[in-house]
């Protein structure tokens, strides 16, 4: 899962797009939640 991520130094760009993503996973998560 994202755990592989340890075995692989992974690419900015790729830790970007997954801060990106998760930041907007809370968001909605969030809003449901309202």
């Amino acid at each position: 899962m994202f755990w592989q991520v340890h075995h692989k130094p992974p690419k900015p760009l790729r830790v970007w797009q997954f801060l990106h993503s998760y930041r907007t996973f809370l968001q909605l998560d969030g809003f449901t939640k309202l």
